[in-house]
């Protein structure tokens, strides 16, 4: 979601210049908050300052909700996924030639949902399930506030899913490892070590500081709900701690995973990074695979109490992750 218009940064702030069609001159400058607030409170404060009788629009009721205490309340990894989300929705162009965001809120249909989400289907079906999911969640909220009656996106038909079986198998992950560590990639290869050894998602470890290395092991902060953890030492995971340790000391960040300036890596720097290996792995004749399968191998793999390991609190969560085939005894 952008910022709206006529608002930018300034000393640290995010400014609001009203425009004046007649005289074609900016105003004076409104001070609507600090840059560490996010964009839907941008959106949420611009809407109190501005003299005009707010539209309320998609966009519009995106942003209440954004700024709201229930969003708040979700885990990182969930904000994440519905800004995302939100970015996406408010932007898509409609054959009005209108922007998505820009329908007015209580004028948006079951039908106009669904075309949504075969457009959205066609290039990312999954994704396309998720954002509906998330629309619903909006609708929810302002009916909940009597701001719209109904929720259309209740009625949608989503696409049929099957969980992921996609196993790494040690042939494969290690023969991606040497690709990367050739690559020269700083981060990569020790980011993959760790969501294999710690059953990890990425965002768990982009997360992570040097503050949560320990004397006994490294300080998990799952995500989604599930459980943090301390996953103890073994000198496998020093090895891949310690490579990201060394290139933090080098410029003195705080973040394990960091770029060139020292800051937290961001999901486009990755996605980046990992799609220029994932090719040179695939032209080596290989089958690609996601960086959540290492986590799902990491599962897998492990000999143990394996809802323990990954953190997850029931075991239909560790179902999706665990991708071993049961051995059984043939018909005698």
């Amino acid at each position: 979601m952008g910022l709206p218009k006529y608002v930018g940064i300034s000393k640290g702030r995010y400014i609001y210049r009203p425009y004046n069609t007649d005289t074609k001159k900016k105003g004076k400058e409104i001070v609507l908050c600090t840059v560490d607030k996010s964009i839907a409170e941008v959106w949420s404060r611009y809407e109190q300052v501005t003299i005009i009788e707010v539209k309320k629009t998609l966009r519009w009721a995106i942003s209440q909700y954004l700024a709201s205490g229930d969003f708040d309340a979700l885990g990182e990894l969930s904000k994440q996924d519905y800004l995302k989300h939100s970015k996406q929705i408010v932007n898509t162009p409609m054959l009005s030639g209108l922007i998505f965001g820009d329908i007015m809120f209580e004028q948006i249909t079951t039908g106009a949902l669904q075309k949504y989400h075969d457009k959205r289907s066609k290039k990312a079906p999954v994704t396309a399930n998720k954002e509906i999911g998330f629309l619903s969640v909006v609708y929810n909220w302002h009916k909940r506030r009597d701001n719209v009656r109904n929720n259309p996106a209740t009625g949608i038909k989503k696409n049929s899913t099957k969980p992921r079986d996609r196993y790494v198998t040690d042939n494969e992950y290690n023969a991606f490892i040497a690709i990367a560590y050739a690559s020269g990639s700083r981060y990569i290869a020790p980011m993959m070590e760790i969501a294999y050894l710690c059953r990890a998602r990425r965002i768990e470890i982009i997360n992570m500081k040097k503050d949560d290395i320990g004397t006994e092991g490294l300080m998990l902060r799952r995500a989604k709900g599930s459980k943090t953890q301390i996953i103890g030492w073994t000198d496998r995971l020093k090895t891949a701690v310690n490579i990201l340790v060394d290139q933090s000391e080098k410029i003195n960040s705080q973040w394990l995973v960091h770029d060139r300036d020292g800051q937290q890596i961001n999901d486009s720097s990755f996605e980046t990074a990992w799609h220029r290996l994932q090719q040179k792995y695939k032209e080596s004749g290989m089958t690609g695979f996601t960086f959540h399968d290492l986590k799902a191998k990491g599962v897998s793999d492990f000999d143990g109490d394996k809802l323990k390991a990954s953190g997850h609190k029931t075991t239909a969560m560790l179902n999706v992750y665990d991708r071993t085939l049961d051995t059984v005894i043939a018909t005698k």
